[in-house]
């Protein structure tokens, strides 16, 4: 078991306790974004996660959901898209330690699209 628990979050990203950080990649081609809102996500500092396990879900037209490690109930991190020219929807969730990459999820279906 590798039970971690989140430290710092910001709208971008979320730390864990053991120097990893996960947090959402797109890459932006002209004027349009996709992203996951760790800010959003009511009652992530603190929560604790198994990296060993599996430790998120997709959630289609809405974002993930984070599993916990102990009995609490699953914490939702809604993802956005917004669309203006360009309509690409990719989006990885990555986990990286020390700013390098170690594993790369594809959640492009994870998001609510404006457009």
């Amino acid at each position: 078991m590798n039970i971690v628990k989140f430290t710092s979050i910001s709208s971008s990203s979320a730390e864990l306790e053991n120097g990893y950080s996960i947090h959402s990649e797109h890459a932006q081609s002209c004027r349009e974004s996709h992203y996951l809102d760790f800010r959003a996500a009511d009652g992530l500092f603190g929560f604790p996660i198994d990296l060993d396990a599996e430790w998120f879900r997709r959630i289609p037209d809405y974002g993930i959901e984070l599993i916990p490690a102990d009995n609490r109930h699953p914490v939702r991190v809604p993802g956005y898209g917004f669309n203006n020219g360009c309509y690409g929807t990719d989006i990885q969730l990555e986990v990286r330690l020390g700013g390098k990459l170690v594993a790369s999820f594809d959640i492009s279906e994870c998001q609510e699209i404006e457009g």
